[in-house]
């Protein structure tokens, strides 16, 4: 809605440059009622699945609604947020570690992360691009201008190793390898945008970030993007 786009453009620049909001916002909690309360007290709440961290909530409207003035608005806010905000920049990046499992066939999405979602959604470039879009806008807040996250994330892995394995299967090797399968797959450009410009933000001024994309992977990066600079120019 347009009131709820609004309030979400109000509730960024509300928090940018402002670490004594940003600490009230880390705190809070919105129940599913939409009444917006402490950590303490709505922690404390009988029901505790009712209520989510305001961050994930944020997050989830961003990667979910079916408003794109919302969607675009939370975006705004989580750039304000995390701008120059490096506490809350790896505190997103800690939780991209896999999910929890399934346990008998149920659904338990309500215990996921934040960097659950955004590893989740990132990966749906070909079912949902705009989902990859965002996913990969509110990643490249996450890591923009904070080497500390950077390198955080390169040792995280995204899912559970396996004995076969050479390497962990960090969110740099997803991007690269989603990349490639991008290229033999499909002519849609917003996903190559998204991981590019995710890439982008995430390389810019970071030689260990440089070396790592290449340790990481066996895949020619280099010569990927040659070969997307040989595409057809459109209009």
């Amino acid at each position: 809605s347009i009131i709820r786009s609004k309030a979400l453009m109000t509730l960024g620049f509300l928090l940018k440059n402002s670490r004594n909001n940003q600490d009230i916002f880390d705190g809070a909690r919105i129940g599913n009622d939409g009444n917006f309360g402490s950590g303490a007290a709505a922690a404390s709440a009988t029901d505790a699945a009712a209520d989510e961290a305001a961050l994930l909530r944020l997050i989830k409207i961003a990667l979910y609604s079916s408003s794109l003035a919302e969607r675009n608005s939370s975006l705004l806010a989580l750039q304000c947020f995390l701008l120059e905000n490096e506490s809350d920049q790896i505190a997103i990046a800690s939780t991209l570690n896999p999910p929890p499992s399934d346990e008998d066939g149920v659904d338990n999405r309500h215990l996921w992360s934040p960097g659950n979602f955004l590893n989740f959604s990132l990966q749906r470039w070909q079912s949902d691009p705009l989902q990859c879009w965002f996913a990969a806008c509110i990643l490249g807040y996450v890591v923009r201008d904070s080497e500390a996250c950077r390198q955080l994330i390169l040792r995280i892995p995204t899912k559970a190793p396996t004995p076969s394995d050479t390497h962990l299967t960090t969110l740099l090797v997803v991007v690269v390898e989603q990349l490639f399968d991008i290229t033999a797959t499909t002519t849609n450009p917003l996903p190559y945008i998204a991981l590019l410009r995710l890439l982008c933000t995430w390389l810019y001024d970071s030689s260990t970030t440089t070396a790592a994309l290449f340790a990481a992977t066996s895949k020619d990066v280099l010569s990927l993007l040659v070969q997307l600079l040989h595409q057809p120019l459109t209009p």
